[in-house]
């Protein structure tokens, strides 16, 4: 069993079935995010706008998994199943867009857009629709680039425009706050960019060897 561990943990030794993981990502999963939405709204029931405040909380969590996993690979470089999940970001940036689209549908039916934007006047930027519109705009434009044709088509206009993740991370946070007075998305906005300057100085932290010698992990 240990020896298992190791392999996939710190040798990477496992297939990552990317036909189920491609269809999950971008067709069964998706469908079923909005589908959680539209099945109550549809019914009558009330639910549906809990369900999409749900789904924008996946969408925040894919988010802070796309955005640590480069430089955690970076710090943790004996870890090689960061590096075996960086092949993944493309399709989890696709369904942080359809968790984000069931999230915003959801809002809008609830609430309206017309009180939505007499929110944002009457508010300005305390309003939480504002920083949610923001980053939505951002999370929109990468889900819709996610793809190996945008990155032909774009080519170093891609990594410029997949950098305004880093935007959206804050905007996603102040949205949160402004929602329910949250400080933890701005406290993890703040680790993240602890971790990023981390990575960018080259500092590695190895743990193989620890690990490896050590008596906790289970034979």
């Amino acid at each position: 069993m240990k020896d298992k561990i190791i392999d996939i943990v710190f040798n990477g030794k496992f297939t990552l079935p990317m036909k189920y993981i491609n269809a999950l990502c971008y067709y069964i999963i998706p469908a079923g995010a909005l589908l959680y939405v539209f099945v109550p709204y549809f019914i009558g029931d009330s639910i549906y706008y809990n369900n999409a405040v749900s789904l924008g909380s996946v969408a925040f969590y894919i988010l802070l998994g796309l955005l640590f996993i480069k430089p955690l690979t970076l710090i943790f470089s004996d870890i090689r199943l960061f590096a075996k999940l960086l092949i993944l970001r493309k399709q989890f940036g696709v369904l942080m867009l359809w968790f984000f689209l069931g999230h915003f549908i959801g809002t809008v039916l609830s609430i309206g857009y017309k009180d939505i934007f007499f929110l944002i006047q009457a508010q300005g930027l305390k309003s939480y629709f504002v920083w949610g519109i923001l980053a939505g705009i951002i999370v929109f434009l990468l889900g819709i680039t996610s793809n190996v044709y945008s990155v032909k088509l774009l080519k170093k206009n891609w990594k410029r425009l997949h950098k305004l993740v880093y935007p959206a991370l804050l905007f996603t946070a102040l949205h949160i706050y402004f929602i329910a007075g949250d400080v933890l998305p701005l406290v993890i906005t703040v680790l993240y960019g602890v971790v990023k300057i981390i990575a960018w100085k080259g500092i590695k932290i190895p743990v193989k060897r620890y690990c490896i010698t050590s008596k906790k992990l289970p034979n």
